[in-house]
């Protein structure tokens, strides 16, 4: 139910952090992807994870959850994700130059099934690991067919 909830919703990150910020003002970044992406379409966005304090030499950005007002606009910006790739936050406006990418928000127990499925996939050396509406795919090599991993155990019954 947890992640059903989360359906409408996609995380930004790379986007540094300033005070004052307008969080839906950079979920703009998303027009770079699609530029039909109006107000409308965000329903809301936030940074997400606590604040680090300014004595803190590592300062990481944090997240930005976007929760779109359809899943259909969510999946489209979803699916051109790799355009991203191409721009850092320079491009945007940012003074400093950090890469940005877009993943779904996956519960705290489909985050972490994720990365030990990466951690997995290094081991074996498997093509492709990717997450879909919530479920976590894993190709071994081109041209194989997809499996979705929903636990654990499934990572040893993969060749």
């Amino acid at each position: 139910m947890d992640q059903y909830g989360r359906r409408r919703n996609l995380e930004i990150h790379g986007l540094s952090t300033s005070d004052n910020e307008n969080t839906e003002k950079l979920a703009w970044a998303l027009q770079k992807i699609d530029e039909n992406v109006s107000s409308s379409d965000i329903d809301v966005a936030h940074r997400t994870g606590r604040h680090k304090d300014d004595k803190s030499k590592i300062k990481k950005t944090r997240p930005i959850i976007v929760r779109f007002t359809t899943r259909n606009v969510r999946n489209k910006i979803y699916k051109n994700k790799k355009k991203v790739y191409s721009f850092t936050t320079k491009d945007l406006g940012f003074e400093t130059a950090n890469c940005t990418f877009i993943n779904e928000n996956l519960t705290p127990a489909t985050r972490s099934l994720m990365h030990e499925t990466d951690l997995k996939r290094k081991e074996m050396g498997w093509k492709y690991i990717w997450a879909k509406n919530g479920k976590i795919y894993c190709k071994t090599h081109e041209g194989t067919k997809a499996v979705i991993i929903q636990q654990t155990d499934d990572l040893n019954n993969i060749y």
